[in-house]
């Protein structure tokens, strides 16, 4: 895997921690079913998440736990995908 373009990614998502969550999450979408936000396929499932992120389908949006959090964050999937792009 390119160097660049991971380091291209993790500014986009704004840190490696972040770009590694999103990937985490996703993948795990994608083995429990979720279609894909892309046209192209890939085999590798790991290749589709990076261009669904390269190509914006993607981002990390922080949502506040609402009953009982002291502050705390947490990170969660949002996905940008058109369903009426599909079909």
């Amino acid at each position: 895997m390119d160097e660049s373009r991971l380091h291209q990614l993790s500014c986009k998502v704004g840190g490696r921690f972040k770009l590694a969550s999103l990937i985490q999450k996703r993948l795990l979408e994608l083995n429990r079913g979720q279609r894909q936000l892309i046209l192209k396929h890939h085999r590798n499932p790991l290749y589709t998440v990076l261009q669904e992120i390269e190509e914006d389908k993607l981002a990390l949006s922080d949502i506040r736990e609402q009953a009982g959090a002291e502050g705390g964050a947490t990170p969660s999937l949002e996905s940008t995908f058109d369903e009426q792009a599909q079909l």
